[in-house]
């Protein structure tokens, strides 16, 4: 695993990875999508969007370096690892998987 230690929280990356992000920039994102609403109550789910980009010069990004492997992160997910930590996995596309803090 490639490891990422932020903000109290961990990314980790499988190592199969490596190659596909080698000098590229993993962009992570917040993602809100409206599932459903009834009564004028409605169902948001948040998530994480990944992308990976040969630049990113977002200045509103916080960036890190670990190797030749750089992710970028909103403040969205920065905060969101004080809480939990991520899980990158290769599947079909990219998977991301969200885990508490013990």
């Amino acid at each position: 695993m490639i490891d990422f230690n932020i903000n109290s929280g961990k990314i980790e990356i499988q190592d199969t990875l490596r190659n596909l992000l080698a000098r590229k920039t993993l962009v992570m994102q917040a993602h809100d999508e409206t599932v459903s609403c009834d009564a004028g109550l409605c169902e948001i789910i948040h998530d994480i969007s990944l992308k990976v980009k040969r630049h990113c010069n977002n200045p509103d990004m916080l960036f890190f370096i670990n190797n030749d492997i750089e992710i970028a992160l909103d403040k969205y997910v920065f905060d969101l690892l004080s809480r939990e930590n991520i899980s990158i996995k290769k599947g079909k596309n990219l998977i991301v998987e969200r885990k508490k803090h013990q």
